[in-house]
């Protein structure tokens, strides 16, 4: 018998908004930050309270509290920050993590063809040490390989542990990705 231990999973759901408009105004106001992002554009922490951003919200923690059901009996979680990501050609988000949070996520508002696709790194990366990879012949899948991308598309959410290493791949295209990241603790 097969048993799966310690999986490590990431949420994907859709919902559809217009916050495209919403997040050009916000990179207008303001300046952003530099923090994974190479290239493009970072918003500071987004107003929780903004009336355009109500559905997203209730969206969001509600998928994270059911998603969260996978690792915790009886625990909910709130939505903690959210920022606008802009990424024109050539940007994209270097590997990173989000400390100090337990679920992190984001959401895709517009998506060009070749924009860069989001990818998750193997949390124990010890395999890459002890896991002799010339026996594999290509057959790669979520249980045996060090990374895994998920598409960036647009009305996608993906929600994932906050530990979780992910990058996003440079935009190719000659539109904005544009996004919205969040943590939830």
């Amino acid at each position: 018998m097969y048993y799966k231990l310690f999986e490590y999973g990431v949420w994907k759901t859709t919902f559809n908004s217009n916050l495209k408009e919403f997040c050009y105004k916000i990179q207008s106001i303001d300046k952003g930050r530099i923090v994974s992002n190479s290239g493009g554009y970072q918003s500071l922490d987004l107003d929780k309270s903004s009336q355009s951003l109500k559905p997203l919200i209730s969206h969001i923690t509600k998928e994270t509290n059911t998603y969260a059901k996978n690792y915790f009996s009886n625990t909910t979680f709130k939505l903690d920050n959210m920022w606008v990501n802009i990424n024109p050609t050539h940007s994209y988000n270097r590997l990173h993590t989000h400390p100090g949070n337990m679920f992190s996520g984001v959401y895709y508002i517009q998506t060009p063809k070749n924009c860069g696709n989001i990818y998750f790194e193997r949390p124990q990366m010890d395999l890459e040490e002890s896991f002799d990879w010339k026996y594999n012949k290509g057959t790669f899948n979520s249980f045996n390989s060090p990374t895994w991308w998920m598409p960036s598309k647009e009305h996608t959410c993906y929600i994932f542990p906050a530990y979780m290493r992910h990058y996003t791949e440079p935009n190719r295209s000659k539109l904005n990705r544009i996004s919205i990241s969040f943590n939830l603790s």
